[in-house]
């Protein structure tokens, strides 16, 4: 048996990046999942290529009453709600008069100041860490919120030493 067959499980900000690979995952082992994003083509290119275990839901969560819609869409694919995965961002971005070149392997050449683990961690690897978070395995209650917090790199304070 799949380790999530059976689980409902939202996953926000599915149609791309982190979100996109967890969702990925938990539908390869076994979850029906509800993808979530504010774009169209997107989200229907990732259901697509998931098959039937995968659904879409095209919601803002900048409007405050679309968490409600997100999780009763849910319900009424599913039936129930097993797990919520967090992932949606709003990400600010820079100009482009406000950044520079940026070479192909920057991401091997982070400071120990951006990245204190050495490195980043690649979506996948966070797909992986997602499945055990939501399992049976990992939790000795009925349902699992996971919240994931990203940073980004070009205007973030460095760490302050104590």
């Amino acid at each position: 048996m799949k380790r999530l067959q059976h689980k409902s499980i939202i996953v926000t900000g599915s149609t791309t990046g982190i979100g996109e690979a967890i969702t990925r995952r938990f539908v390869a082992e076994g979850a029906r999942v509800l993808v979530h994003g504010v774009e169209a083509d997107l989200g229907a290119a990732v259901v697509a290529s998931l098959g039937p275990m995968a659904m879409l839901h095209l919601d803002d969560l900048a409007d405050p009453a679309a968490p409600a819609r997100v999780v009763a869409r849910a319900f009424e694919l599913f039936g129930a709600v097993d797990a919520v995965v967090n992932n949606a961002a709003w990400v600010p971005r820079d100009t482009i008069a406000d950044v520079t070149v940026v070479p192909d392997d920057w991401h091997t050449k982070l400071p120990a100041m951006w990245a204190p683990s050495g490195g980043l961690i690649p979506a996948e690897t966070i797909a992986a860490a997602a499945v055990f978070w939501v399992g049976d395995e990992s939790r000795p209650v009925s349902g699992s919120v996971v919240d994931l917090g990203q940073f980004p790199f070009i205007g973030r304070n460095p760490p302050k030493k104590l």
